[in-house]
Protein backbone atom coordinates (compact mmCIF):
# COMPACT_ATOMS: atom_id res chain seq x y z
CA UNK A 1 0.00 0.00 0.00
CA UNK A 2 1.15 3.63 -0.79
CA UNK A 3 1.72 6.01 1.63
CA UNK A 4 -0.25 8.96 0.28
CA UNK A 5 1.09 11.49 3.13
CA UNK A 6 4.26 10.95 1.08
CA UNK A 7 2.66 12.42 -2.56
CA UNK A 8 1.33 15.34 -0.60
CA UNK A 9 3.28 18.69 -0.81
CA UNK A 10 2.18 19.85 2.34
CA UNK A 11 3.64 16.86 4.07
CA UNK A 12 7.61 16.90 4.66
CA UNK A 13 9.57 13.70 5.45
CA UNK A 14 12.22 16.39 6.65
CA UNK A 15 12.38 17.16 10.62
CA UNK A 16 11.24 20.90 10.87
CA UNK A 17 10.63 23.30 8.70
CA UNK A 18 12.47 24.22 5.51
CA UNK A 19 11.83 27.42 4.14
CA UNK A 20 14.18 28.82 1.24
CA UNK A 21 14.53 32.91 1.37
CA UNK A 22 13.63 32.87 -2.10
CA UNK A 23 9.77 31.96 -4.03
CA UNK A 24 9.92 30.67 -7.44
CA UNK A 25 7.64 33.74 -8.57
CA UNK A 26 10.61 36.12 -7.29
CA UNK A 27 13.18 33.75 -9.63
CA UNK A 28 10.75 34.10 -12.38
CA UNK A 29 10.68 37.43 -12.32
CA UNK A 30 14.19 38.38 -11.82
CA UNK A 31 14.71 36.11 -15.10
CA UNK A 32 12.50 37.87 -16.67
CA UNK A 33 13.88 41.58 -16.42
CA UNK A 34 17.84 40.40 -16.61
CA UNK A 35 19.33 40.08 -19.85
CA UNK A 36 22.41 38.64 -18.71
CA UNK A 37 21.60 34.64 -17.60
CA UNK A 38 24.16 33.01 -15.30
CA UNK A 39 25.46 29.48 -16.58
CA UNK A 40 26.32 27.37 -14.23
CA UNK A 41 28.86 24.07 -14.65
CA UNK A 42 27.42 20.84 -14.08
CA UNK A 43 28.61 16.90 -13.51
CA UNK A 44 26.29 14.19 -13.65
CA UNK A 45 27.60 10.58 -12.97
CA UNK A 46 26.23 7.10 -12.14
CA UNK A 47 27.29 5.57 -9.03
CA UNK A 48 25.65 1.52 -8.28
CA UNK A 49 22.97 2.68 -5.95
CA UNK A 50 22.46 6.34 -7.54
CA UNK A 51 23.05 9.29 -9.46
CA UNK A 52 25.16 12.17 -8.19
CA UNK A 53 24.73 15.63 -9.91
CA UNK A 54 26.99 18.46 -8.89
CA UNK A 55 27.04 22.05 -9.22
CA UNK A 56 29.39 24.96 -9.30
CA UNK A 57 28.14 27.86 -7.68
CA UNK A 58 30.45 29.57 -5.32
CA UNK A 59 29.51 32.24 -3.01
CA UNK A 60 25.41 31.97 -2.11
CA UNK A 61 23.79 30.88 0.68
CA UNK A 62 22.20 27.36 0.99
CA UNK A 63 18.57 29.48 1.66
CA UNK A 64 19.06 31.02 -1.80
CA UNK A 65 18.18 27.86 -3.88
CA UNK A 66 14.88 26.49 -4.28
CA UNK A 67 14.74 22.74 -5.56
CA UNK A 68 11.98 20.96 -6.91
CA UNK A 69 11.84 17.76 -8.66
CA UNK A 70 8.47 16.53 -10.67
CA UNK A 71 8.54 12.68 -12.01
CA UNK A 72 11.93 12.81 -13.11
CA UNK A 73 12.96 16.29 -13.81
CA UNK A 74 14.85 18.51 -11.18
CA UNK A 75 14.45 22.22 -11.27
CA UNK A 76 17.40 23.96 -9.91
CA UNK A 77 16.69 27.74 -8.99
CA UNK A 78 18.80 30.40 -7.21
CA UNK A 79 18.01 33.88 -6.63
CA UNK A 80 20.77 36.30 -4.44
CA UNK A 81 20.29 39.56 -4.08
CA UNK A 82 22.96 41.28 -2.36
CA UNK A 83 24.13 45.18 -2.39
CA UNK A 84 27.98 46.45 -1.98
CA UNK A 85 27.81 49.32 0.01
CA UNK A 86 30.88 51.39 0.13
CA UNK A 87 30.80 54.22 2.67
CA UNK A 88 32.69 57.22 1.69
CA UNK A 89 31.17 57.12 -1.49
CA UNK A 90 28.79 59.15 -3.38
CA UNK A 91 27.23 56.98 -6.15
CA UNK A 92 25.41 58.65 -9.15
CA UNK A 93 24.95 54.61 -9.87
CA UNK A 94 25.56 52.04 -7.77
CA UNK A 95 25.71 48.53 -8.51
CA UNK A 96 23.26 45.36 -6.93
CA UNK A 97 24.81 42.53 -6.87
CA UNK A 98 22.04 39.99 -8.42
CA UNK A 99 22.93 36.06 -9.02
CA UNK A 100 19.45 34.27 -10.72
CA UNK A 101 19.40 31.49 -12.43
CA UNK A 102 16.88 28.20 -13.36
CA UNK A 103 18.13 25.41 -14.74
CA UNK A 104 16.30 21.70 -15.34
CA UNK A 105 17.91 18.72 -15.31
CA UNK A 106 16.20 15.36 -16.90
CA UNK A 107 17.53 12.20 -14.49
CA UNK A 108 16.35 8.64 -15.91
CA UNK A 109 13.25 7.14 -15.13
CA UNK A 110 14.41 4.51 -12.51
CA UNK A 111 14.95 7.10 -9.92
CA UNK A 112 13.36 8.26 -6.85
CA UNK A 113 13.09 12.06 -6.45
CA UNK A 114 11.53 11.66 -2.80
CA UNK A 115 14.65 10.94 -1.50
CA UNK A 116 16.84 12.95 -3.45
CA UNK A 117 19.54 14.34 -0.68
CA UNK A 118 20.67 17.83 -1.49
CA UNK A 119 23.90 19.39 0.37
CA UNK A 120 25.74 22.58 -0.65
CA UNK A 121 29.63 22.89 0.44
CA UNK A 122 32.56 25.30 -1.17
CA UNK A 123 30.30 26.30 -3.41
CA UNK A 124 29.22 22.77 -4.81
CA UNK A 125 25.61 22.04 -4.65
CA UNK A 126 25.29 18.24 -4.75
CA UNK A 127 22.48 15.76 -5.16
CA UNK A 128 22.32 12.29 -4.55
CA UNK A 129 19.40 11.15 -6.53
CA UNK A 130 18.30 7.13 -5.26
CA UNK A 131 17.83 4.57 -7.55
CA UNK A 132 15.32 2.30 -8.25
CA UNK A 133 14.78 -1.40 -9.67
CA UNK A 134 11.58 0.15 -11.97
CA UNK A 135 10.25 3.06 -13.38
CA UNK A 136 9.10 5.15 -10.41
CA UNK A 137 5.98 7.66 -10.63
CA UNK A 138 7.20 10.48 -8.39
CA UNK A 139 5.00 12.72 -7.53
CA UNK A 140 5.78 16.81 -7.60
CA UNK A 141 8.09 17.17 -4.55
CA UNK A 142 10.35 20.02 -2.67
CA UNK A 143 13.68 19.09 -2.21
CA UNK A 144 15.87 20.71 1.09
CA UNK A 145 19.09 21.59 1.08
CA UNK A 146 21.45 20.74 3.81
Amino acid sequence: MENQMLHNSSYSIYPGDYVPTIQLKDIEEELEHTHVKEYVEMNMKELKDSYVVEVAIPGVKKESFLLEANENIVSIRMLQKECDDVEGENFILHKLNCRCFDRKVTLPKNVDTEFIDAEYKAGILRLHVPKVNKSSNNKHTRIVVY
